[in-house]
């Protein structure tokens, strides 16, 4: 009899953790996405840049799941991939697990953008997007203007990273991530991969924001540093106001590169390396299904050439936003540009160009 109790107390027992194991359910995955189609124009002062008319595409496919344990952590996994057809070498844009809890804050890691781009500030662009956007319209008519927003593109990047997102505190949250090595296609990536100037060369951030709301009037300031191992410093700062549908934002960006620039196998740019500093403010209002912004940024890099000169661009941008309803928004954005070349010592160089360039297409998420 008392085997008998035992052995049916033990298969309870059994039969409860298991329970427990099963409680919660397995990942299942839903699709989702988003699909945006542009038509775009550019002109320039210059005859010998190239502009005109053309079209851009940008779609993705979204695969999302989540659970919840029996200890009350959430675990999620999201994979997005591209839906261009000249994406067929790495079809992946972003894919990462993410394991979070209200009071431990979020665990990400995976192809992912770094905690500083997570919480920085920046301008409020509405439509198809700021001056750090314009490259993807006006660049083709201004050559070489492309980079002159602080040049940092790692920290936006979605490389194989770790981050940890803190849970806000008073307004307070804090975030942190770790790139053991920045290279194409990381899955295939390990400690051998060589992908910046021969260098396995990886890098980390750490930032924080501060958001509050008093009496109706929205407040953020948010603050970053950054370091690659090849040899770059990375500060970033923003700050925000909002109130009754208006918002008023900008972010700054500086960083100093040392030893080659970020993705340039190239080593002969000059003794202290390309440096730049980027920033852009501006205003947007939305009511309703509407909304509109005005943007202003401007950027430089030095060093392009042994001298003191810059290459510098000014970038003005007007954007608009018209919700239809069920997923499907009309956008539009018209660009000013002027960009000036630094010249350096023997007269090469010093190519400028001024002109426009504009945007309008229909966004569907889905």
């Amino acid at each position: 009899m008392k085997k008998v109790l035992l052995t049916t107390t033990a298969l309870v027992v059994a039969g409860a953790f298991a329970s427990q194991a099963q409680a919660a359910d397995p990942i299942k995955l839903s699709v989702g996405g988003h699909m945006n189609q542009w038509i775009m124009f550019a002109d320039s002062d210059k005859a010998t840049q190239t502009g005109g008319v053309d079209t851009l595409s940008d779609t993705e496919v979204y695969f999302k799941g989540d659970t919840t344990l029996e200890n009350g952590l959430k675990v999620s996994v999201v994979i997005q991939l591209e839906g261009e057809e000249d994406t067929a070498t790495n079809n992946a844009d972003e894919q990462y697990v993410v394991i979070s809890s209200d009071s431990l804050g979020t665990l990400r890691v995976g192809d992912k953008e770094t905690a500083l781009a997570t919480i920085k500030i920046g301008s409020p662009a509405v439509g198809y997007g700021g001056p750090t956007d314009a490259d993807d319209v006006v660049a083709p008519a201004f050559a070489g203007a492309s980079d002159q927003f602080a040049n940092a593109e790692f920290v936006d990047d979605d490389d194989n990273q770790v981050t940890y997102l803190s849970p806000s505190f008073a307004g307070f949250q804090v975030g942190g991530s770790w790139v053991p090595h920045f290279a194409a296609g990381d899955a295939q990536g390990g400690p051998n991969t060589n992908p910046v100037g021969g260098n396995n060369d990886g890098g980390w951030g750490v930032g924080a924001i501060y958001s509050a709301d008093y009496d109706g009037i929205g407040v953020g300031v948010s603050g970053g540093y950054a370091y690659h191992d090849a040899g770059a410093d990375i500060w970033q700062a923003g700050a925000k106001v909002s109130f009754a549908g208006f918002t008023v934002s900008g972010g700054w960006q500086r960083t100093d590169v040392h030893e080659v620039q970020l993705g340039n196998t190239n080593n002969a740019l000059s003794v202290d390396g390309v440096e730049g500093t980027g920033w852009e403010a501006g205003v947007s209002y939305a009511t309703g299904p509407y909304a509109v912004s005005l943007v202003y940024g401007a950027g430089e890099d030095e060093d392009t050439y042994a001298d003191t000169d810059k290459d510098e661009l000014k970038v003005w941008a007007v954007g608009a936003n018209y919700s239809m309803g069920a997923g499907v928004m009309m956008k539009g954005t018209i660009y000013h540009a002027d960009y000036n070349g630094e010249t350096n010592t023997t007269g090469v160089g010093g190519d400028t160009a001024s002109g426009w360039g504009g945007i309008v297409g229909m966004a569907i998420s889905f």
